[in-house]
């Protein structure tokens, strides 16, 4: 449902905080 996927795009967020990339100014937050 919608909840869930918000907080899974949450989780994503917070795994990709975590991922050293070469451009996280293109990651959202």
């Amino acid at each position: 449902d919608e909840f869930h996927l918000a907080a899974a795009a949450q989780n994503l967020r917070k795994l990709a905080k975590l991922i050293p990339t070469g451009v996280p100014s293109a990651l959202p937050g």
